[in-house]
Order: C-alpha cells, then structure tokens, then sequence
C-alpha cells in the first residue's frame, strides 16, 4: 500500500465537509507543533510529506512524484517542479496555505515493484526536494551511516506527517465514499515502535508497528516520505514508504536513511548542486 495521496480525493473531501477542530493525519496521532521543519509536498497531482534537513533541501520518498507529470511543471532540465506549505493545516489553512516552490530530484535507481511480496515492493526509494527559497524553521539531521543496525527492537520511534487518521465504512479515500471529517488533512504526530531492521533482501526498510489499540501511532495516505524519527529526537532514521494494510492499521515500512546509497544520492545531488547539508 502505498501512502502518498490523490489530491482529486483531497478536494473531494473539501468540498464535502466543514472544517471543525484539529483535522486527521498520522494514525493515532495529535497535533504536531514541535516538527514545525516537516511539510506538505504536492505536484497538483499527489502530495507527501518532506522534511527540511538544511535551509533548502527536504527528504521525501522517490514514489511520490517519479510517474506523474507536474502541474507546476519542470526545470530546464525535466526535474518537476512542486510546492510546500509547512503550515499546520496544510491546504486546510485559513484564509490561505503559504507555499513554497521548489524541484523535485528522485533517486536515478529508484525501482518499483522490484521484487516478489510487499517487502520487496519498492528499492531505493529516497527523493530531495530543493527549494527556491531558503527556510529558517528548524533542520532533522541525517543519521551515521550504520546507525539503524544498532537500534533493539522495540525503540522508541516519532512519526510526523500529513494524511488521513480514520477509515469508515467504506474507506474515505475513495472519491466514492461517504467523506469523514478528519480525511482533512493536518500535521500530526504519534510515537511507534521498532519491529525490527531488515535484513537480506529487506535490508533497506525498518519495520514499525501501527497498532493504535496498544497506542502506538501509524503512517497512512499522505505521510509518504514523512519522518521516522529517533524518539525525542531530530535524528531522521528513516522515511515512510509503504504499509501492509489499505486501513493503515498494519506494519509499516519505511526506507532507511543511515544506508550508504541513500546518503550517496542525498548528499551527492547537494554537491551537485552547489549546496551543502549541516
């Protein structure tokens, strides 16, 4: 299951129902004041979420914006164009969302669907977003390469995003359904917890839990490529890729950040570019 979002469905929503109160994201979830550095990404087609790691540069994940064609469209050099709002209430925000322009750089050997399963679904799943204009909101950091390895099962994780956190009967991402008021979306947050480091064929993703009954929060549509933090930490171990479940309740993968390939793209497309990471 992948968890980037069809804005259709999000306007849809919109258009149905009145904002009241805090709005839904991230499964088990409460309003995310604290990541104030973690926004919604759009391309007029989908959105996910990023997170800022220097003043210019966000880390999404390749799925969201690699096979659909930009709204906004491209660079000179055929990077799509996308926009960023880091206000809580994301397109929700009142009068109007403020949003940043950037483009959009995916991971050259991202690959999906690779492999046989869902574990093997989607390899090399990083994305960079550089923005036009610089930010001063607060920076995550890039793990040591290695540091996921070291984590027990069981540690405590924070997962920050923008995305639905409630599934009626039927499921409020499809335009056809009876629309649930908390489908808005909003930046919340939740702590998880670590099942474990993949290893073999799995050796990029770590294992969440998105059991809400025994309060540990889950990722779900709209928070791809959203924050998985180190609890209490701005320590960003990993980004969200896909879940086992269409109602978000199951394990969650997300692609690990402390990988060599994935910090020789990030850090390598920066260089690139004349900019650096802290």
């Amino acid at each position: 299951m992948r968890t980037n979002f069809v804005l259709a469905t999000l306007a849809a929503v919109a258009a149905s129902a009145v904002l009241a109160g805090s709005a839904g994201a991230i499964i088990g979830g409460t309003p995310d004041n604290t990541h104030t550095y973690v926004g919604l990404a759009d391309n007029g087609v989908f959105s996910c979420t990023a997170t800022l790691i220097s003043s210019r540069i966000m880390v999404t994940a390749a799925h969201c914006f690699s096979d659909s064609a930009s709204t906004l469209g491209t660079d000179g050099q055929g990077h799509p164009r996308v926009e960023v709002t880091f206000d809580q209430q994301g397109p929700f925000t009142q009068p109007a969302p403020t949003h940043f322009t950037g483009t959009y750089y995916f991971n050259p050997s991202y690959c999906s669907p690779c492999g046989k399963g869902l574990p093997s679904f989607d390899t090399n799943d990083e994305a960079i977003i550089v923005l036009d204009q610089p930010q001063n909101r607060g920076l995550a950091t890039l793990p040591p390469i290695g540091f996921d390895d070291g984590l027990r099962t069981g540690t405590v994780l924070d997962v920050s995003g923008y995305g639905v956190s409630h599934f009626g009967k039927p499921d409020p991402c499809d335009p056809n359904c009876k629309k649930q008021p908390d489908a808005f979306f909003t930046r919340l947050g939740a702590t998880s917890k670590l099942l474990g480091v993949g290893k073999g064929k799995q050796s990029e993703l770590v294992k969440i839990s998105g059991n809400t009954s025994q309060g540990k929060g889950g990722q779900c549509f709209g928070d791809s490529g959203g924050p998985l933090f180190l609890g209490g930490t701005n320590t960003l171990i990993g980004e969200t890729t896909f879940g086992t479940n269409d109602n978000c309740a199951g394990v969650g993968y997300d692609t690990r950040l402390d990988t060599a390939s994935a910090q020789n793209f990030i850090y390598g497309t920066a260089t690139s570019l004349g900019l650096t990471i802290p």
